[in-house]
């Protein structure tokens, strides 16, 4: 007798490893985690994952400094009793391309330095600049705390040039409706009429895809989406596969207008449903006229009556739980992310785990100061780089895209010389006579704890109206939305650190 998968055919699903759990008797097992370690070897840690921005809670199972598994930590309010494969399975991604040791490079190249070396290089550079010589950048997996501490030292050497919004999202942080997922993960079920705008949910939440399954699987007709499939409308054997059904309506904004004009055929459905959500993704805000559709958006929801008692259906879905962090405390820039890579005022940049997005070519004849776990696009453009922890490594504070704010849990202790960025900022500070408004972790946590997500923590914090600050042109227009493709499994540092995550990424067919 032989244990086989159905036809022979292999499973094509980022929700797959789902299965090791629903074996009532152990005979699908995980291979990675095969012959690692016996369960009572095993220290158990409840924590946060940041694979995405949808806060899944997890177990890490370590055994010494080694992370050995990860499993889905039951939560009905997010990730139920499941989880997603890059989650589940970039553990193994910790332990490669570690930076354990600080660098700083020498005629050309990085050499390994003492920590009090590179701060001492650190603080040469930046105390001959002026305040708007210097800027900071955060990445897809910074931490609320790194992200404060750096903006706070920022602000204390007169320099407000820092930014999260890495892939020129039009999203203004001070319209907290605006890049949240407003309707909540749990309460998505009760949806009966849905529009997505340039955004593809299996591969920007998976777990989050799961739930839209459950509620339009048997109303297909009532979900629909514009910007997902590229000049392939008309080909149902071509199109991306949501897993469930949908009305593919193009890519033109133009059809945005005509529903809000109740000239489309889905205005009808968004009309009579009880309770609509609209849910835009980065791709369809990211550009100059990402304000533009962002605006359409919301007009549509006031159109249709998306707002109401007990009922926000305006979603935004982010990507990586970087982007919520940054927006929360405010970690933006008024003239984008172009305005400072492409600034020549600016001389040096402080890179807080930043890896993806941005053009490092433009970055190679500034000063580079990168902090982060692994040697990845960051670390290869730094002029010194200093060792941090991995998000299994410290407790630290992520957003989700509801608004839910989660503290991950230690479960290893950081490797080599690694510190929290926070505590790096603040020993720079300290060398430099700079004081700052925290001197520990507890103080910089009491400072953010005002923000409304931290104020109620493990909590979503959505917001109930939608304000529309200008008028909105709504006429028709040439411009069109496409949500961009990409690989699920090689999304971060730690997925792409990953050799199980590549092995993934090699079978895949939904790139």
């Amino acid at each position: 007798t032989e244990i086989t998968t159905y036809l022979e055919k292999s499973i094509n699903s980022e929700l797959s490893g789902n299965i090791i759990d629903l074996c009532p008797v152990g005979a699908l097992t995980s291979k990675p985690y095969s012959f690692k370690a016996r369960s009572w070897e095993l220290k158990k840690t409840q924590s946060v994952d940041i694979m995405d921005a949808m806060g899944s809670n997890i177990r890490v199972d370590s055994r010494g400094l080694e992370v050995v598994r990860i499993l889905p930590s039951p939560n009905e309010e997010i990730n139920e009793e499941w989880l997603s494969d890059k989650s589940r399975f970039c553990y193994d991604g910790l332990k490669y391309q570690r930076l354990d040791k600080a660098y700083v490079k020498k005629n050309g190249k990085l050499v390994e330095a003492t920590i009090t070396e590179a701060i001492d290089n650190i603080i040469d550079n930046i105390k001959t600049l002026e305040g708007n010589e210097i800027a900071g950048l955060s990445g897809k997996l910074s931490a609320i705390e790194d992200n404060f501490a750096l903006k706070n030292f920022l602000d204390k050497i007169g320099c407000n040039n820092y930014e999260s919004r890495l892939a020129n999202q039009a999203i203004n942080a001070n319209d907290r409706v605006s890049y949240l997922f407003n309707t909540t993960i749990s309460a998505l079920e009760k949806a009966d009429a849905c529009l997505l705008i340039g955004v593809n949910p299996r591969l920007d939440a998976p777990l989050l895809n799961s739930r839209l399954r459950k509620a339009f699987i048997k109303n297909p007709q009532n979900i629909a989406v514009i910007g997902l499939n590229d000049n392939i409308k008309n080909d149902e054997t071509q199109k991306i596969d949501l897993t469930y059904k949908y009305q593919d309506l193009g890519n033109d904004v133009a059809i945005i207008s005509s529903i809000i004009k109740e000239e489309h055929h889905f205005s009808k459905i968004l009309k009579n449903a009880k309770n609509p959500i609209l849910i835009i993704g980065e791709d369809a805000i990211t550009g100059v006229e990402g304000k533009q559709i962002m605006n359409l958006a919301k007009l549509i929801a006031n159109k249709f009556n998306f707002i109401k008692e007990g009922w926000n259906g305006f979603n935004f879905l982010a990507k990586n739980t970087g982007l919520i962090n940054g927006l929360e405390l405010g970690f933006v820039n008024k003239g984008g992310i172009k305005e400072i890579v492409d600034n020549q005022e600016i001389k040096t940049i402080f890179l807080l785990g930043v890896d993806d997005d941005i053009d490092f070519n433009a970055l190679k004849d500034k000063f580079i100061i990168y902090l982060g776990s692994h040697g990845d696009n960051g670390a290869n453009v730094a002029d010194i780089i200093l060792p941090c922890p991995a998000y299994t490594e410290k407790e630290a504070t992520f957003i989700n895209f509801e608004g839910r704010a989660q503290i991950s849990s230690l479960s290893t202790f950081p490797i080599g010389d690694a510190k929290a960025e926070w505590q790096f900022i603040l020993e720079i500070a300290k060398k430099m006579s700079i004081t700052l408004d925290f001197d520990d972790i507890s103080q910089l946590r009491m400072l953010i704890s005002n923000h409304k997500a931290i104020a109620n923590l493990n909590n979503p914090t959505p917001e109930s109206a939608i304000s529309l600050n200008e008028e909105v042109n709504i006429l028709d227009s040439q411009l069109k939305i496409i949500a961009q493709k990409y690989d699920f499994y090689l999304t971060n540092v730690i997925a792409r650190a990953s050799r199980i995550l590549n092995r993934c990424s090699t079978f895949n067919d939904n790139k």
